[in-house]
C-alpha cells in the first residue's frame, strides 16, 4: 500500500460530549508527541499575560499565536473565548491581555471592547488577521467560531506525516501552494538546499500576506507548504504529477531552485492546479506567477486537473451519496419512510399507467385474430 503521509486517524473525545464534540487530532504518533497533545489539550483555553514583553517569547516559539486584547473591566469575554476555541484543543495557544501597550501596537482602537489577533510565523509586525467584536458573542458564534478555525494554521510550513492532516484536511479547507523538489540521481535536497527553498517560501508567503492583508483569497485561506520530493516521490506523482524533478546543487545560487515544481492544491475537492488561467506553469523563482495561479485557482478562472481517475471519483461519489443516504434515514427514520412510501407510490403509478395504455391494444389484437379464424393461437 502506498505510503500516505497523514494515517491513521487519531480522534479526542471529552466525557459527556456528542458526536459534534469529538475533535481531530492531526500531529505526531510517537509517545512523547502524544503527550504533549494530551497535556496542551487538557489545559487548553485562554491563558492570562503577566507582562505585555511576555507575548514576544510566545510568538518566537509558536508557528501561529492568538492574542485576545480586551478592557480592563471586559474579563467577561474570556469565558466567551474559551468555550469557542474549545476544538483548537490548545493548539494555537490562546493569549490574553489588557495592555494598552499592545492594543497601540496591533491598532485596536480603545473604544473596542475586545479583539483577537492572529500572529504567524514569528512575524509580530505584521498580524496574519484580526477579529473585531461587533456585539455580545456568545461561545455559539458561528463567524468566532470559524475565525478560530480558518487562522490555526502556519502560512508557510513543512507537509510531513505530523502535519498532514492539520494542513490538508483543515475545516477550513485552504488552497495549499505545495513546492517540492528531489536531489540529483533521486537522493534527498541537502539541508542548505532545503533551508533555501523555506526561506524563499516563507518569503512569498510574507508578500501574499502584504498583498492580501491577511492572506485570504477569494475568502479562501492560503498555506504555502514545502514536501520532500524524495521521500514523497510516489504520493506526489499520483497525486499531482510530479516527475521526481531534481535540483542541481552544483550551480549557482541564482539558478539552484529553477525547476522545484509548484502546484496550487484544493484537498477538499482533491483536484489540483499547476497554471494560471493563460496556461502559464507556475514559477517557483517569481511571486507574480505563484500570486497569478492562486487567485485564478480561487476564482475557479482557471483549468483544474484530479488527483484521482475517473474509477476513483465515480467510486467516491456512489460512496459519498450513500453515507449520505444512511445519514438521512438514521437522523429522520419518519421522513425517510415517507419518501420511501411516496417513491412506492409513484412507481406504482407508472407501472398501472404502462399496462392500463398497453391493454386495449392488446384486446383488440385478441379480438381481429378470433375473427379471422375462431383460434387463440
Amino acid at each position: 500500500m502506498q505510503e500516505h503521509p497523514g494515517l491513521p486517524h487519531t480522534r479526542l473525545v471529552r466525557a459527556g460530549e456528542n458526536e459534534d464534540g469529538r475533535s481531530e487530532y492531526t500531529s505526531g504518533r510517537k509517545i512523547d508527541q502524544l503527550k504533549a497533545f494530551a497535556e496542551k489539550a487538557s489545559a487548553a483555553g485562554v491563558h492570562i499575560l503577566e507582562k505585555a514583553d511576555d507575548l514576544d517569547a510566545h510568538v518566537a516559539q509558536d508557528d501561529v499565536v492568538y492574542l485576545l486584547l480586551h478592557s480592563a473591566s471586559g474579563s467577561n469575554v474570556l469565558k466567551t473565548i474559551r468555550e469557542a476555541s474549545a476544538p483548537l484543543l490548545g493548539s494555537p495557544e490562546i493569549f490574553a491581555s489588557s495592555s494598552d501597550i499592545l492594543r497601540t501596537r496591533f491598532s485596536i482602537p480603545s473604544s473596542m471592547p475586545w479583539a483577537l489577533v492572529a500572529i504567524k510565523d514569528h512575524d509580530m509586525n505584521l498580524p496574519s488577521s484580526t477579529y473585531l467584536a461587533t456585539g455580545h458573542e456568545t461561545g455559539t458564534d458561528a463567524d468566532l467560531r470559524k475565525w478560530l478555525l480558518t487562522h490555526r494554521v502556519p502560512t508557510a510550513v513543512e507537509l510531513t506525516q505530523d502535519s498532514f492532516q492539520g494542513v490538508m484536511n483543515a475545516p477550513q479547507a485552504p488552497l495549499v501552494v505545495i513546492v517540492s523538489a528531489a536531489g540529483l540521481e533521486g537522493s534527498s535536497v541537502s539541508e542548505q538546499t532545503k533551508a533555501k527553498i523555506l526561506r524563499r517560501i516563507r518569503d512569498v508567503a510574507k508578500k501574499w500576506r502584504v498583498r492580501t492583508e491577511g492572506g485570504l483569497s477569494n475568502g479562501r485561506e492560503v498555506v504555502f507548504a514545502w514536501m520532500d520530493g524524495t521521500r514523497w516521490a510516489e504520493w506526489l506523482k499520483s497525486m499531482y504529477g510530479f516527475d521526481g524533478t531534481q535540483v542541481n546543487e552544483n550551480v549557482g545560487e541564482k539558478h539552484e531552485v529553477e525547476n522545484v515544481r509548484v502546484v496550487v492544491a484544493d484537498h477538499s475537492k482533491l483536484i489540483y492546479y499547476d497554471a494560471d488561467r493563460a496556461g502559464n506553469a507556475i514559477k517557483f523563482t517569481s511571486s507574480a506567477s505563484i500570486f497569478a495561479a492562486i487567485e485564478d485557482a480561487a476564482s475557479g478562472k482557471s483549468q483544474y486537473k484530479h488527483s484521482e481517475n475517473l474509477i476513483e471519483r465515480t467510486a467516491r461519489y456512489l460512496n459519498g451519496k450513500m453515507i449520505a443516504i444512511e445519514f438521512f434515514v438514521v437522523n429522520k427514520p419518519l421522513q425517510a419512510v415517507f419518501y420511501f412510501l411516496v417513491a412506492v407510490v409513484v412507481l406504482f403509478w407508472v407501472l398501472n399507467r404502462m399496462i392500463g395504455n398497453d391493454l386495449p391494444n392488446m384486446q383488440e389484437e385478441w379480438r381481429e385474430n378470433k375473427g379471422k379464424n375462431g383460434r387463440l393461437d
